[in-house]
């Protein structure tokens, strides 16, 4: 090889290189830019709070008890003039609910139940929701605009369009709207309030808006949520439960 071949080999070398660095550096530079969303993390949740539910068949307040053992387990009593109604344990797998008032018992796949509402749902789904944190959380700027002053983090899971809308200067999730191509169902969740909860930054209030269609008919149920109290322990929790008339009780 010559000395002038080799010369313009090195140089092109170079270039590739010094182009490779520049484009890694706007590359990290831009994803240094990018909201880091809040993530709620902690070993058990012991809540307390009220609730507006309104839907074609039934409108009513009501007070409810919320425990989560995080990425495993939910338990929820709703009682209506001190009188517990429903009871309801959501599992990895299934959901089950005691209906106390007409002594029922029922349990649910979430295929059954996502059939039923005509949208996909799933235990992490329905986690996310509760506790206003992204269903997606690793996003990339391709992803990522601007839209009415707020960031908008735009996913897809499997057939379900998600739209996060993150407040601009804390990243904190404002709006949460999930579509499901197949069936034009939807879920909006509007998050407001939040506030320390010892270190854990955590919406005090929520509205959410499901829209379905059920025998071809469209339906639309909402559910307002007020946290009154608050607790993030490291501390077991139980989560009683009668499953057909057989006592049964989720702990550690």
């Amino acid at each position: 090889m010559t000395k002038i071949y080799m010369s313009k080999l090195l140089k092109h070398i170079l270039g590739v290189v010094v182009v490779f660095l520049l484009t890694s550096a706007l590359a990290n530079a831009q994803q240094s830019l990018l909201p880091k969303p809040k993530e709620t993390h902690f070993a058990y949740l012991d809540s307390k709070l009220k609730i507006q539910y309104t839907s074609e068949e039934d409108n009513f307040q009501a007070k409810v008890v919320l425990r989560m053992r995080k990425d495993s387990l939910i338990w929820v009593s709703i009682s209506k003039t001190g009188i517990e109604g429903l009871r309801i344990l959501v599992r990895k797998d299934s959901i089950f609910m005691i209906d106390r008032l007409n002594k029922e018992y029922k349990s649910y796949s979430y295929a059954a139940l996502s059939k039923q509402l005509n949208f996909d749902l799933n235990y992490h789904l329905i986690e996310c929701v509760l506790l206003g944190n992204m269903p997606l959380p690793q996003f990339d700027s391709v992803q990522l605009s601007q839209e009415n002053n707020r960031w908008l983090i735009k996913q897809k899971e499997k057939n379900i369009q998600i739209h996060n809308y993150l407040g601009l200067q804390n990243a904190l999730l404002e709006q949460l709207i999930l579509r499901d191509e197949k069936s034009n169902s939807s879920l909006q969740l509007d998050y407001g309030d939040y506030n320390y909860y010892g270190e854990i930054l955590f919406p005090h209030n929520y509205q959410i808006n499901l829209q379905y269609q059920q025998e071809g008919i469209n339906r639309a149920t909402k559910v307002h949520i007020n946290h009154v109290k608050m607790l993030f322990t490291n501390e077991a929790l139980k989560f009683p439960f009668n499953m057909a008339d057989k006592s049964s009780q989720e702990n550690e």
